[in-house]
């Protein structure tokens, strides 16, 4: 009788220890669950110390990718994620680099197409978009921007052939554009056929191949080119001007414009940092860090790192 108490016993306090036992994985699955579905991406990045940031690069010198890791541009090279052959480098990645370092965090560049960076922006998959971006109200509903980084103004890169003098000779003449670039309204003020391409490289072939008459670009940009392949491209200064003076009469003709639809024609472009609209913390981060860095006027600062950046494009032909 003794033995088989003891035995009930036994049986009684093995079940509580393996529901015991059982109580405690199901606990800590759902915890685990839990934990999961309530971390974002965007905050494992911010735990594990790292600035996630979504670039182009196929877009010098602001931003191209290089195939050597040369030591005297060493400030305006990084690593590009999931590539072994080939770095970012450029104007963008200085930036990047040195407000990673403001920040103390550590950089992690990735390579993605012009028209998804928001997207990849959107959905936690970088924390910032450094691109050459104008900040426009249309792009406010999507994304937030930090404060202006770079600055330059706007040329009509032309055929050499095409001859022509005035704006009013481009009516007819194909001009291009960047899918998804703030240029799209410029192009269609000064021709009655914009046409809308990929990136820059399509710029350079359709030029090439006479599908295109021209194209609106940058002036750092458009320079760099135009220097590079005189025997293809030109700029006519009165043209430059021209374009210019009606983008101030479009929006001095439109009081019901907003401060922000107006920069988007100004004569000087400034170019802005994308941050997820959530993550507050982060623009004010940013905007903090680029002013200590000075980054956020036209000064001596940005010029350097502009022409170091021209300079590296030129001894590289890149993206010409």
């Amino acid at each position: 009788m003794k033995q088989n108490k003891n035995l009930i016993i036994s049986l009684v306090v093995g079940a509580f220890v393996i529901l015991g036992i059982i109580g405690g994985i199901v606990w800590w699955q759902l915890t685990k669950d839990k934990t999961t579905t309530q971390t974002t991406p965007t905050e494992e990045i911010a735990l594990n110390g790292d600035l996630v940031v979504g670039m182009e690069l196929e877009y010098a010198p602001l931003e191209w990718v290089t195939m050597g890791n040369n030591e005297q541009y060493k400030d305006q090279i990084h690593p590009i994620q999931g590539k072994k052959n080939g770095f970012a480098c450029g104007y963008n990645v200085a930036i990047a680099k040195k407000l990673a370092k403001k920040l103390s965090k550590k950089l992690i560049i990735k390579k993605i197409d012009f028209d998804g960076l928001f997207n990849a922006l959107t959905s936690n998959e970088v924390d910032l978009v450094i691109a050459g971006h104008t900040k426009t109200p249309e792009r406010e509903e999507t994304v937030a921007f930090s404060d202006p980084y770079h600055f330059g103004s706007v040329k009509v890169i032309l055929h050499k052939d095409l001859e022509v003098n005035n704006l009013a000779d481009l009516k007819e003449k194909k001009i291009a554009y960047q899918k998804d670039s703030a240029h799209e309204k410029k192009a269609k003020m000064i021709s009655d056929h914009p046409q809308e391409l990929q990136d820059l490289n399509a710029f350079n072939l359709g030029l090439l191949a006479k599908t295109i008459d021209g194209y609106i670009l940058e002036s750092d940009f458009a320079e760099l080119f135009i220097s590079k392949n005189p025997k293809l491209a030109k700029s006519v200064p009165n043209i430059d001007n021209q374009l210019m003076e009606k983008i101030q009469e479009y929006y001095d003709s439109n009081p019901q414009l907003t401060k922000e639809e107006c920069q988007t024609f100004q004569n000087t472009k400034q170019s802005h940092i994308a941050i997820k609209k959530e993550n507050e913390k982060l623009t004010k981060e940013v905007n903090k860090a680029l002013e200590e860095l000075h980054f956020t006027q036209d000064n001596q600062t940005t010029q350097a790192l502009k022409l170091k950046a021209v300079q590296y494009a030129k001894d590289e032909n890149a993206n010409l």
